[in-house]
């Protein structure tokens, strides 16, 4: 399944990212705003004999950070796939009704006893 897929802006088969999630990138952001950052901050808190201290305003900070982060990179991914598997149908306002004054989501026989 190497190679073509479809993209959101053309609809024909094109060479093209495959669809899956970018787990490498979900994986780059969450190393550089989680694991590097509390790691620095640790290294820090034991150079400096403060050791809780950085650690804690680390682990505050970076934990939400990488969080919502990662979640966007991750939903992103699943939303332009989402766009390429299954794309929005047309909105109800744009199909013509089938008689003029009718409700369309009503069966004809319950809109005319109203």
């Amino acid at each position: 399944m190497k190679g073509h897929c479809l993209t959101p802006e053309r609809q024909e088969s094109t060479p093209a990212a495959p669809l899956r999630i970018d787990v490498q990138r979900a994986l780059k952001l969450f190393l550089f705003t989680l694991v590097v950052p509390v790691t620095a901050a640790f290294v820090l808190d034991q150079v400096a004999k403060t050791l809780p201290i950085l650690t804690m305003a680390a682990v505050v900070i970076c934990i939400p950070l990488a969080t919502v982060m990662v979640n966007r990179a991750v939903l992103g991914d699943l939303d332009r796939i989402f766009a390429i598997v299954a794309p929005e149908l047309p909105l109800e306002e744009e199909q013509a009704p089938t008689t003029t004054g009718a409700d369309p989501g009503l069966p004809l026989e319950v809109d005319s006893l109203s």
